[in-house]
């Protein structure tokens, strides 16, 4: 017999998945300026950005505008 317990913590599980599903940073992250700004730096080339949903595409973007 399935409990409400049960299929709270499916529900819960599925909602929790997809709200990591659609995570999109954007130029005012947090992450994407730290990148940035230590690319600009030279502590890391732009290629060491990790593939990271799309942080290296904008921080590629943010980095291509500078320059």
């Amino acid at each position: 017999m399935v409990t409400l317990g049960i299929l709270l913590t499916v529900f819960w599980k599925l909602k929790l998945r997809k709200a990591v599903l659609l995570m999109v940073f954007t130029p005012n992250s947090s992450i994407v300026k730290i990148w940035v700004s230590l690319v600009l730096a030279g502590t890391y080339q732009r290629e060491d950005v990790p593939k990271l949903y799309n942080l290296q595409e904008v921080v590629w973007s943010i980095l291509d505008s500078l320059v």
